[in-house]
């Protein structure tokens, strides 16, 4: 794709090549979840923050955001987890962890 991006194997590969770093995310994503479900924080939020450093824009990014500042909160980092909140409700508003981001804020508080 990087080399011949105007081929037409390169447009039949955009959506699979999504498609795999979307399950690559999930995956990851999942790997935080591990973590979280053992109290694990720091190691989850390593995980959500690769999430969104390395799988942008995959749909995913909601999500990581809402983990992390839950990660946040159990370290006792508030003011960084009120912050990843208020940009869930920024620019994730219609995401289905939206409402529990408002939820959030008072106990980043």
């Amino acid at each position: 794709m990087s080399r011949y991006p105007t081929s037409a194997e390169a447009r039949e590969a955009e959506p699979l090549w999504k498609e795999l770093r979307t399950k690559l995310g999930e995956h990851v994503l999942g790997i935080g979840d591990f973590y979280l479900a053992r109290d694990e924080y720091q190691s989850a939020a390593g995980r959500y923050r690769q999430v969104l450093d390395e799988y942008p824009g995959l749909g995913l990014d909601a999500d990581a955001l809402y983990k992390l500042g839950l990660c946040y909160t159990h370290m006792s980092r508030e003011d960084d987890a009120r912050r990843i909140f208020e940009v869930i409700l920024e620019n994730y508003e219609d995401s289905d962890v939206a409402q529990a981001a408002q939820d959030q804020i008072p106990a980043a508080n």
